[in-house]
Formats: C-alpha cells, structure tokens, sequence
C-alpha cells in the first residue's frame, strides 16, 4: 500500500509562521510538520534526532516504521537569527550528533525572501518529503526570481535495486558543497532541466559516491503556454548515473552503481506543458488523483507534477 501524503501550507488554519524567513522559524515550521502537527492535521512521523536550540541547530530522522531508510537531515542557521538568514542543510545515510555525518550528502544553503510575507509549503509522508519557501503573488513562471525548493528523503528504488543503504538524499538544484541561493539552486529548477543534482553511494554500503542525474522523460518546452492540459502522459522521473542511454559495451560497476538508481516519490512529467500564468500554487486532478505543480524557474511553462494521492507503491 502507498504511503499517505499530507500538504502543509503557510495559510493552514493554525499553520506555523515563517513570514520573515528566520532559521528560528523555519526550523518551526519543519518541526511542526515534521514532528508535532498543527491544528487539525497530524505529523508525518519523522522524529528529532538531535537539537541545539540555543544554536539554531535540528537533524530529523525518516519514519523506520513505514518503511524509511532511517535516514538523517540536518538544518542550521549560517550566523544567527536574523530576518532572511541563510540556512544550511546535509543530510547522512545516519548521524550519531549533529554535525557528524556518516555517507554525507552535500552541504546546501537556502534563503527565504524579504518583506515580511513569506509563503512556504511541505508536502511528504513518513519517508519523504518536498519543501518550497518564496515569494507572495509569484505566478508558475518565475523566471529568474528565487523561490527555493527541495526534495529530502528516501528514492523509490526497492522495484529497481532492492534494499539501498544509500536511498536517502537531501538535494536541491546542483551537485555540489555550495551556499549559492541562486535561482538555479532550486528543486524547481531540477525538474525543468536535466543535470547532475545528487550524491549517492554504493550500493554496498561503502563511502564511494558517483553524482546522479535527476532526469526528464520530456524535453521541456520554452515560450509562454497559458492553457490547461488534457489527456497528457505522465511519466515517472528518475534518477539516473547518466544523462543518456548507456552503450552496452560500457565499462562501470553497475554492480554498486546500476545506471537507473530509482524514482523520485510521487514525481511526474506530463508530455504536454502550461499553466505560465497560473498562481503558484496551482493544483490539478488527473485520473482521480490531485497532483501539485512544480514552477518552472527557467522555462515559461510547467510540466512536472507532484501526486498527492501517495508514494511508495
């Protein structure tokens, strides 16, 4: 059976503040969904590994009980508690204290906007998640303006490689350690334009690590597609070793390194695109299934999906 999935969003009845994207209440926000709940709705089921909170420091762990790889994310304020402060995050196959970290992924930073009106969303399960934070008023074609997304959790992989002792990630835009807080360090970018956005080890549970590819069965199309879609096919996104087909006379350990690692939970492309003008954020049933658009961050028209009805098949 698929794991449920809840929406959290800034304009819940009860939902927690993060108006003025300070890491104190970012870290609420995550707490909150992650952990404690609000108002009528419940957490998701992940716990508090370690806390500092004098230091502005949280690791979560994923829900061992659904499940998840018990896999670990830490976030941390860059100096203090300032308005619109740089968070830092990594996650770890496991962490036994905070800032030690065991299969590391990399270090990524992240920003909330200006101006006292900041709008946030979390949309997971007891595996997984997806996290945006941005601007008010913003359509789904958000050009160059910085709205921050990622994906932390579990890959949906047991069809693919079985048992994966590196099946928890924690990713944005890039595959790199970086505290960039461009637009093109973005979950939303990721899934407008194929690249290299996540570290993932061996299969064998050792420290050697090959940087994947999060990779769109379509080719996104640019220019401005304000219409909505009808009778589209909605492709499951993978994560991939390769950019591309691989030759089958290529030499590389597919033993540890398989070229499709896995699939992104409950992530979509549709082979049709739109919704430029739509506002953020835009929600659409298709085949009895509500799914969540991703904006599109370079391209004027959006076509990767986010299914709310469960993951994890």
């Amino acid at each position: 059976m698929p794991l449920p999935v809840t929406v959290y969003r800034w304009d819940d009845a009860g939902a927690p503040s993060a108006a003025n994207s300070k890491p104190s209440e970012i870290i609420n926000v995550l707490k909150k969904c992650l952990v404690e709940g609000y108002g009528d709705k419940q957490p998701l089921g992940w716990s508090v590994a370690f806390e500092d909170a004098a230091a502005l420091k949280i690791a979560f762990k994923n829900n061992e009980a659904d499940g998840g790889s018990g896999g670990h994310v830490q976030f941390w304020s860059k100096s203090d508690d300032a308005s619109t402060q740089k968070m830092l995050y990594q996650g770890a196959a496991t962490m036994p204290a905070l800032d030690e970290f065991f299969m590391p992924g990399y270090r990524r930073a992240f920003v909330g906007p200006s101006g006292g009106n900041a709008e946030w969303a979390l949309i997971g399960c007891g595996r997984a998640f997806y996290f945006f934070i941005g601007r008010p008023n913003m359509d789904m074609s958000s050009g160059t303006y910085y709205n921050f997304s990622m994906f932390v959790g579990d890959l949906d992989g047991a069809r693919v490689v079985g048992q994966d002792p590196a099946c928890f990630v924690a990713f944005d835009g890039s595959a790199n350690d970086s505290e960039s807080t461009s637009y093109t360090n973005t979950f939303d970018y990721c899934v407008n334009n194929v690249q290299q956005c996540v570290k993932i080890y061996a299969l064998d549970g050792s420290n050697y690590s090959e940087n994947h590819w999060l990779f769109l069965p379509w080719s996104t199309p640019s220019g401005s597609r304000e219409g909505e879609i009808a009778g589209a096919v909605f492709s499951p996104i993978p994560i991939t070793l390769f950019d591309r087909p691989v030759k089958i006379d290529n030499r590389f350990d597919a033993a540890q390194f398989p070229p499709l690692r896995g699939f992104m939970p409950g992530l979509f492309q549709a082979n049709q695109a739109g919704y430029s003008l739509s506002p953020w954020p835009t929600v659409r049933e298709f085949g009895g299934h509500s799914y969540w658009l991703f904006r599109t961050s370079s391209h004027d028209s959006a076509s990767s999906w986010l299914d709310l009805g469960g993951w994890y098949e």
